[in-house]
């Protein structure tokens, strides 16, 4: 037959893993969240721009363009951040149609 003694230690035993345990679970939860964040923005590998973003490519003559979190698209030239949806850029696509 167990003591007092014996129940005390056996229940903060284990109090003790199950602060671990939750411990460990938000952590990973934690971890894994931190990695959705950092790719929520970036589009799949089958994403197909519209005739308007090609348009703007074509424009400033690249490829591809990233998204801000408010989606703004960008690209980088020559160390600087420009925007893809310029007022001139705007007006030549609009030209092309």
């Amino acid at each position: 037959m167990e003591t007092v003694k014996e129940k005390m230690i056996l229940r903060r035993l284990i109090l003790v893993l199950g602060i671990l345990l939750v411990g460990v679970a938000l952590g990973y939860w934690w971890h894994m969240m931190a990695i959705v964040r950092a790719y929520e923005y970036v589009q799949p590998a089958g994403y197909v721009a519209s005739d308007r973003v090609k348009a703007a490519l074509e424009y400033h003559g690249i490829r591809f363009a990233e998204s801000d979190p408010d989606g703004t698209l960008w690209f980088e030239r020559d160390g600087q951040r420009c925007k893809v949806f310029t007022v001139a850029c705007l007006k030549a696509v609009e030209k092309r149609r």
